[in-house]
């Protein structure tokens, strides 16, 4: 826990801005929020948000995936949720907030399944199979990310 703790602080710490006119940004072209969708592996596809701070010439940027689906099969609840954040770093000088970046992140996956009707593989004495009725089984990880992509405009970005 201490750990997780120490990468929060390191990573997402909050900086308080005074009111100051020499400190505004001047550039339209700068959008600050971004919400999008995501596709790739593990995610499938996602939904981001990520929020381009004014540090470091605007090139850094915290951002959340998230990512909730449910499938029913014949006999078979599974649900699957993928929780992901973390922060952008920009390298680009001239782009603000576009280009090639690195990135930092937690990442949390939890899967849930239910099988109605389970068939154990074990025979009773006699011979016949006793169906039991449900099982269910549960699949957590938690991990750190680094990644390394690129966003170009608003056109695409990996």
């Amino acid at each position: 826990m201490r750990k997780i703790t120490m990468f929060f602080m390191l990573f997402f710490a909050v900086f308080t801005y005074a009111q100051n006119d020499d400190d505004t940004i001047t550039s339209n072209d700068v959008r600050p929020y971004r919400i999008g969708l995501k596709i790739g592996v593990p995610n499938v596809a996602s939904l981001e948000f990520e929020y381009l701070t004014p540090l470091l010439n605007n090139r850094v940027a915290p951002f959340a995936n998230y990512i909730g689906s449910r499938r029913n099969f014949d006999e078979i609840k599974a649900r699957l949720n993928i929780f992901e954040l973390g922060s952008n770093i920009y390298i680009s000088k001239n782009n603000e907030g576009r280009g090639l970046y690195g990135s930092i992140s937690y990442q949390n996956i939890s899967g849930k399944a239910d099988i109605q009707d389970y068939e154990p593989e074990n025979n009773n004495p006699d011979g016949t199979i006793k169906y039991d009725g449900t099982s269910k089984t549960k699949v957590s990880y938690n991990g750190i990310n680094l990644k390394f992509g690129a966003k170009l405009g608003r056109k695409f970005f990996f």
